[in-house]
This record gives structure tokens, C-alpha cells and sequence, in this order.
């Protein structure tokens, strides 16, 4: 009997945080999304290929951010239990917080490799990051990322609630998520990191030299002219 009160002081607090924090975040978070709007989409910036990027991982971002957690804080608080009635919901609301923040993963992806692009001595690589090539880029990206999950439609269910199947396929989701959805993009954003700072230091070698010819033949210049 005496734990009663801390147990429920406990369960009190669980539940005002489950429900406060996602109502923050999306506040928050709805925020951040539209001021990256206004920045990206700015007279000054509508024509870089990179901000078109950054432009689509906000736009996928706010979509994540308030259908995923709106729909999970209507179902944990408010008895929204559509998600275990309809097959048909289900398998949307399962396919699109997925499908969802990939996207705005692979937008990131995409900024990565334009910067190392635009950084690079090859102007056949300077030449694809441009807004021309991005508008390019952006639909085959999604037709890609898109398709490559289409397979939590087939295999979601409600058993009796809205879970993916076990077995074979409940392994290859576990290994799809971890190298598909976040290995293999982080190594990708990792790799363009390096590659970019790479081509920005072999620049300003380049640089350099230039310069330091430049300032020898100033100087040459000037010693002649005080000899005349």
C-alpha cells in the first residue's frame, strides 16, 4: 500500500510527458520547418541546387513530423484506434512514416553530394550541381525511395493490431532498416563530408602557389621600375 502513491505519481508522469512532449516537438518543430521554407525558398537561393534539397528534406521533414506523431498522439491519448480497425489505414499510415522521413533522409543525402559536386576540380561533376540537374535528380530520387519501401504495404497487417510479419520477412526488415535506411546514407553523407573538404583544401593549394608567383612578379616589377 505505501507504493501505491509513488507508483501512481510515476504513471502520472509518464502520461503528462507522452503527452506534452510530441505537442512540443510538433510546435517546434512545425516552426523550424516553415522558417527553412522561407529561407530556401528566398529570391537569393532559388536558383542553387543545393537549397532545392535542403527545400524538399524540410518539406518531407514537416510531413513526418505531424502525420506520424499526430496520428501516434491521437491513438495514445485521444482513442484514435482507426490503425486497428482498417486494413487500408494501416497499411498507409505504416507505409508513410516510413517512406517519409527516408525521403527527407535522402534529400540530405543529395545536398551532401551537390556540395562535394560543387566543390570538385572535374567540371563534368560542377556542371550536375546545378538547379537544371537538381529538378532532374529530385523525381528519380523519390521514384527510387519511394519503391524501395512499397514492400511494408504488402507485408503489414492487422494481427489483430497493425504489425508487420514475423518470420523471414520480419528478419529482412530488421537487416533493410539498418543498412538501407540508415547505414548506407550516413556513409554516404560521411563520404561527400570528406570528399568536399578534400576538393576545398586541394583548392586552396592550387591557390596558393598562384599567388605567391603573383607577388614575386609584383615585386620583379617594381625592382625594374626603380632601376628605369
Amino acid at each position: 500500500m505505501g507504493s501505491n502513491p509513488s507508483v501512481s505519481l510515476l504513471n502520472n508522469l509518464t502520461q503528462n510527458i507522452t503527452f506534452y512532449c510530441p505537442i512540443i516537438i510538433i510546435i517546434i518543430g512545425t516552426i523550424g520547418c516553415f522558417c527553412n521554407f522561407i529561407t530556401f525558398s528566398s529570391i537569393k537561393l532559388r536558383k542553387n541546387s543545393c537549397s532545392l534539397y535542403f527545400l524538399g528534406a524540410a518539406i518531407f521533414d514537416l510531413l513526418t513530423l505531424d502525420f506520424g506523431m499526430l496520428t501516434r498522439l491521437l491513438a495514445d491519448h485521444f482513442g484514435y484506434i482507426l490503425y486497428q480497425q482498417s486494413e487500408v489505414y494501416c497499411k498507409i499510415r505504416q507505409y508513410l512514416v516510413t517512406v517519409l522521413p527516408a525521403i527527407a533522409t535522402c534529400f540530405i543525402v543529395l545536398a551532401a553530394m551537390d556540395r562535394y559536386m560543387s566543390t570538385s576540380s572535374r567540371i563534368t561533376y560542377r556542371s550536375l550541381a546545378t538547379i537544371k540537374y537538381a529538378k532532374r535528380i529530385v523525381p528519380f530520387s523519390l521514384i527510387i525511395c519511394s519503391l524501395s519501401y512499397v514492400h511494408y504495404v504488402i507485408f503489414v497487417d492487422l494481427r489483430p493490431t497493425c504489425i508487420l510479419q514475423g518470420g523471414a520477412y520480419g528478419f529482412f526488415t530488421v537487416v533493410f532498416s539498418i543498412v538501407w535506411t540508415s547505414l548506407i546514407p550516413n556513409l554516404l553523407m560521411l563520404g561527400f563530408g570528406f570528399g568536399t573538404q578534400r576538393n576545398i583544401r586541394m583548392t586552396r593549394r592550387r591557390v596558393v602557389p598562384i599567388n605567391i608567383q603573383q607577388r614575386r612578379v609584383q615585386r620583379t616589377e617594381t625592382q625594374l621600375i626603380k632601376v628605369s
